[in-house]
């Protein structure tokens, strides 16, 4: 399914943010994912689970609560294409790092 395999990558383009320290970036590519699995009835496979909640964790624990959901709803927002194109950095980088 198209709609899954475009989710799995704005999961995995969202926790190289994380591990790279954009962390308002990945959270922004987080809620887009979770926004694309609702909308295309996709979903996380269990064995990714862990690593993802981890991810989470760590942006969610690395910048203040306010700024996290606020990047989660832009994020959720996003048509998929925009998605897709902040997923691949063509979408401008700031500094987004807190």
């Amino acid at each position: 399914m198209a709609g899954q395999g475009v989710a799995d990558c704005l999961d995995g383009s969202a926790a190289l943010e994380s591990e790279e320290g954009t962390l308002v970036r990945a959270a922004r590519l987080f809620g887009a994912a979770d926004q694309h699995c609702r909308m295309n009835g996709a979903h996380r496979y269990a064995p990714d689970e862990p690593a993802y909640e981890r991810h989470l964790a760590i942006v969610r624990a690395s910048i203040d609560e306010q700024a996290f959901e606020t990047a989660r709803r832009e994020g959720a927002a996003m048509p998929s294409e925009e998605a897709i194109a902040c997923a691949l950095g063509e979408a401008g980088r700031s500094s987004e790092s807190s």
